[in-house]
């Protein structure tokens, strides 16, 4: 975007943002045609890859310290977002983003956008807004809980603008056929897959490995996660995603993006055929 005050610089943050805002995709198109239309390398082919774009080119074509209220509804509008900004209430940025909040409760679109604009006017930083910490701020009742909000966000950017070797990145996936059987038998889990860069061999330096594991009901999705992060990151040195799910409803859990690009590792359960 135009503020770029951290170098190096994951030019992928600003797709993660422009994404984040949009928030209506879901499962409905392919995430990597998604990220290829943002990157100016395929054609919009749908209303969200074309509205994507337009929040996009929004940022490129204003500075985001010192856009105007005019500027901010004119963008609205293009949105058909429904909504008059009368400028920001409140003498911190915690209160700014309260007051936000509880105005903005059933307009969680243009909260994102406006927490964006908020965020990046005061601190001088861009920030991704993440859905678990949108969902947690619109429920805020006090400064404390925004604060607590904010710092979610700030991990998270942190950690995607993070680069790291590459040079592990030619064994990863021949490491995770060796590792893969041993974590199942450890951990009792039923499949576990690999999807996105790592699986379609186009990663870079800010790259994460990207893991699906398979799990019979019922199960607790966050200490899944915790079991497979202590047990890879023993090994592999670099950041770690993780989708759990069962076959049951892997089907429409998993996005088109994840679908296309999943790889089996381990496991013996009955994968769909999207996925192979």
């Amino acid at each position: 975007m135009i503020l770029r005050n951290e170098n190096p610089y994951n030019p992928k943050i600003d797709y993660m943002v422009c994404k984040c805002i949009l928030n209506e995709y879901q499962d409905q198109v392919d995430e990597n045609h998604l990220r290829d239309c943002f990157f100016n390398k395929a054609s919009c082919k749908n209303e969200i890859e074309l509205n994507l774009c337009m929040i996009r080119n929004f940022f490129y074509q204003h500075n985001i310290l010192t856009l105007t209220p005019k500027e901010i509804d004119a963008f609205l509008l293009l949105m058909n977002w429904d909504y008059e900004f009368k400028g920001l209430q409140g003498n911190t940025l915690e209160e700014q983003i309260l007051h936000l909040a509880q105005e903005l409760k059933d307009k969680e679109a243009i909260f994102r956008f406006l927490f964006v604009i908020c965020y990046t006017k005061e601190r001088k930083e861009l920030i991704i807004p993440y859905t678990k910490g949108i969902k947690k701020l619109l429920q805020s009742s006090s400064i404390e809980e925004v604060r607590d909000s904010i710092s979610y966000f700030k991990r998270k950017t942190k950690h995607s603008n993070q680069k790291h070797d590459t040079s592990i990145h030619p064994v990863i996936l021949p490491l995770l056929k060796i590792l893969g059987k041993a974590f199942l038998k450890q951990t009792g889990f039923i499949g576990l897959g690999v999807y996105g860069s790592f699986a379609l061999g186009t990663t870079n330096e800010y790259s994460d490995l990207d893991l699906m594991v398979v799990v019979q009901n019922p199960y607790d999705k966050r200490r899944v996660r915790r079991i497979t992060k202590q047990f890879f990151k023993k090994f592999i040195p670099i950041p770690i995603d993780i989708k759990v799910t069962t076959v049951e409803d892997m089907d429409h859990e998993l996005t088109i993006g994840m679908k296309k690009t999943m790889k089996k590792v381990a496991g013996e359960i009955q994968w769909k055929k999207s996925m192979n």
